[in-house]
């Protein structure tokens, strides 16, 4: 029987002699860029008839998708770079389109890549895939309009897509570092900005019950959890980094970690002072070696003696927020959970609909003097009223999946892959144990870059993860022909 073979834009493959598979990739080929052709024609007619300016954009945009077709590893850049500011205060990614361009050209890559391979080796986008498409199935009891209903979901399937073009595209260890270090370069200057927004009081609120306490919020503005959010999924990398990497290297990201880790602390997030000192403290003894294991043991202590100078040399009441009467209430939480609890019924299988539980809170307006907040800060809570018993459990399995998968493979690694592992193991319990009163599961600026975490230890260059024949195939790539097609 003849190996099958699989072919990605940008990607190239040694041919075998197959010629029956030869003729059906040219096919694939063809058809696609006749497609993509009639399509940039269709709407070039179109835009030329309604919106000159918006033509124009099309156009531009053209560009960018073609090349991302043909250079598919450009996309994985694109989406490390692009994905946090959308929704950002800068205002330049709002309203362009950027999503848009990025999630057609992921979903044409879908097409060429080995899907159901991918989900072997990574199980849990199996049960995310199941979830989205409950999801889709509540379309017509959701309270949004259907324009803002897919445009939402759309954004959320980018999380599957994504995913798979991480574990298929990364084909060696450089080109996953180099996806690692762009997050990492986008991450240094936010947490720089969060830095420096701390000291000038900008980008940030003023706690409402430590007033005396500035919360950096850096691109993110006033929401400083989404800031300690999204440093939780990238803090585990750039120690991942640390601890793979040889001399200058290891301490520029050394630099990386302690810039990121110090605006984390800066957001005064107190669910981040649980989740990630309990998160490391947990995968120290893991680690492959003894001297990994004190670097990050010494590395914790020193962190932890460096935030207490801070506090008493800067007079910051950190701990002040651990002790004032809202604790009990989880900050107004619990009012909003029996709120929505209160409302749910559970003979609705589908739930009430994607975006329900944010319309119920704005409308039931719960709070004492003042309005508490209008969304659910519980993941499981907030999946409940939208989609029902049946949307919990599909996302909460999806976890607990995920989860088990980590630790399965933990066990039989070693070296580098090991140590990444377990800084996707950091990653997951940050993520977990803050969704339980967080909104930011669902945040495109987070979550993709928490699904691109969880895919980067089933990466085809990871040799446990090569049993596939796309992945076998893709191992004989050296670098000259990398570079050739422009993904190096």
């Amino acid at each position: 029987m003849q190996e099958e073979r699989f072919f990605i834009p940008g990607i190239p493959y040694r041919n075998s002699g197959n010629s029956g598979g030869s003729s059906d990739r040219n096919l694939r080929r063809l058809t696609m860029r006749i497609g993509i052709a009639g399509a940039i024609f269709a709407s070039g007619v179109i835009g030329l008839i309604l919106n000159a300016a918006y033509t124009l954009r099309a156009a531009l945009g053209a560009l960018f998708l073609l090349a991302f077709l043909r250079y598919p590893y450009l996309l994985l850049i694109a989406w490390a770079l692009i994905s946090v500011f959308v929704g950002s205060t800068v205002s330049f990614f709002n309203g362009n389109n950027f999503d848009t361009g990025l999630t057609v050209a992921t979903f044409l890559l879908m097409t060429t890549v080995p899907f159901t391979a991918s989900l072997r080796r990574m199980p849990a986008l199996t049960l995310l895939g199941l979830f989205l498409l409950w999801v889709l199935a509540g379309i017509g009891v959701s309270p949004l309009d259907t324009g803002t209903f897919l445009t939402r979901w759309l954004i959320s399937v980018d999380f599957l897509g994504v995913s798979v073009l991480v574990m298929n595209l990364l084909t060696t260890k450089r080109l996953l570092h180099r996806l690692i270090d762009a997050i990492l370069l986008v991450t240094t200057f936010i947490s720089a900005y969060g830095v420096y927004g701390f000291f000038t009081k900008q980008n940030g609120v003023a706690d409402a019950a430590v007033p005396v306490l500035f919360r950096s919020g850096s691109i993110f503005g006033d929401v400083a959890p989404s800031l300690a959010f999204f440093l939780c999924i990238i803090i585990p990398l750039a120690i991942y980094r640390t601890l793979t990497s040889d001399r200058l290297k290891r301490v520029i990201y050394l630099l990386v970690t302690l810039v990121s880790l110090a605006s984390l602390v800066l957001t005064f997030t107190r669910t981040v002072f649980i989740s990630f000192p309990l998160s490391i403290v947990i995968v120290i003894p893991l680690l492959p070696s003894r001297k990994l294991r004190a670097y990050l043991l010494s590395g914790a202590f020193a962190l932890a003696a460096l935030m207490i100078v801070l506090a008493v040399g800067l007079g910051l009441p950190i701990f002040d927020r651990f002790f004032n009467g809202d604790v009990t209430s989880l900050n107004g939480r619990t009012y909003l959970w029996q709120g929505l609890l209160s409302h749910f019924h559970p003979t609705q299988v589908l739930g009430n609909g994607l975006g329900a539980s944010d319309i119920l809170l704005t409308r039931l307006r719960i709070g004492y003097g003042g309005v508490i907040d209008t969304a659910p800060h519980n993941f499981l809570l907030g999946t409940l009223y939208d989609h029902g018993i049946i949307g919990m459990l599909l996302l909460l399995l999806t976890f607990v999946l995920l989860f088990v998968t980590l630790v399965k493979h933990i066990s039989r690694a070693s070296g580098d892959y090991r140590v990444l592992l377990l800084m996707a193991l950091v990653a997951w319990i940050n993520v977990f144990i803050m969704s339980l009163d967080s909104n930011e599961l669902w945040s495109q600026a987070s979550a993709l870059y928490f699904w691109i975490v969880m895919a980067l230890p089933f990466a085809s260059c990871w040799p446990a993860t090569q049993n596939s024949s796309w992945a076998n195939q893709a191992s004989l790539h050296d670098e000259a022909e990398v570079r050739h097609a422009g993904v190096s």
